[in-house]
């Protein structure tokens, strides 16, 4: 999964990163 993945148009991939220093990439709709 990386920030060019796009599953549909109307989900912009959001990047967080916790204490632990591990990458989440969440799709949220605006």
């Amino acid at each position: 999964m990386t920030l060019l993945d796009r599953t549909a148009d109307c989900t912009v991939p959001i990047v967080t990163v916790d204490p632990n220093g591990n990458q989440w990439i969440r799709k949220v709709s605006p």
